[in-house]
Parts: structure tokens; C-alpha cells; sequence
């Protein structure tokens, strides 16, 4: 029976995981995918801001980068509100607005 089951190996060789400790940043790769949702999900926002204020709204095509929440609070000098969701399965990480 037991011949039917992957070595945590193997599992991790399927996932292509990476070492905390040896993470750089996204492989462009990540870096598509992860823009193309946003992409999409501004584009849901956008059209519905717009039905509510009765305005055009335009928005730009998303930028992605690998940055950890302290460096995102220092780069802004103004005053903020973020929105923190947390994945709960299939990625690891929070989507901040």
C-alpha cells in the first residue's frame, strides 16, 4: 500500500518548492500570472466604481513585485487604509489594497 503514496521528495519536486530562506523574488512566470488576476480583478473593480459614481475610471496594467509589508509602509509618505486578506490554501501570502 505503501508503494502508492509520493515521497514528501517527490511532492515537493512536483510543486517546484523553493527554501524560504532561498527566495528572491517571483520567476516572471509568477510575475503573469499574479498580473493577470489583478488585471482582472481591477478591471472588475474599476467597471463597478464607475456604475457607482457615474464616471469613467481608468486604471493602469498592474506591476509586480516581491516586497515585504514593512518596506511597502516606508515607501509611503501619505496616509493610508489597507486591506489585508490572507490566502487560506493554495498560495502562501496575504493580497493587500
Amino acid at each position: 500500500m505503501k508503494e502508492n503514496f509520493l515521497s514528501q521528495a517527490e511532492v515537493d519536486a512536483l510543486l517546484k518548492k523553493r527554501d524560504a530562506s532561498e527566495e528572491t523574488g517571483l520567476r516572471e512566470t509568477d510575475k503573469d500570472v499574479i498580473g493577470e488576476v489583478g488585471n482582472i480583478t481591477m478591471s472588475t473593480a474599476a467597471t463597478t466604481l464607475s456604475s457607482i459614481i457615474n464616471r469613467r475610471v481608468s486604471i493602469t496594467t498592474p506591476r509586480v513585485s516581491y516586497i515585504n509589508f514593512q518596506e511597502i509602509i516606508e515607501e509611503c509618505d501619505i496616509p493610508k487604509i489597507v486591506s489585508r486578506i490572507g490566502f487560506k490554501e493554495g498560495l502562501k501570502g496575504n493580497n493587500l489594497l
